[in-house]
């Protein structure tokens, strides 16, 4: 989930309810790329 938010609270509803992680605004490519990119692969289902 990418949000404009940085409540901490909003942060764990929103992991609780299913979001994998919670990346803030303004966004960092360069953890897009080096995390979360990676966890997709990871977790992608055969097909």
């Amino acid at each position: 989930m990418i949000s404009g938010l940085t409540n901490e609270a909003i942060c764990a509803e929103a992991l609780e309810k299913g979001a994998d992680m919670y990346i803030t605004k303004p966004v960092d490519f360069y953890h897009l790329t080096t995390n979360i990119l990676p966890h997709l692969i990871r977790t992608k289902e055969p097909a």
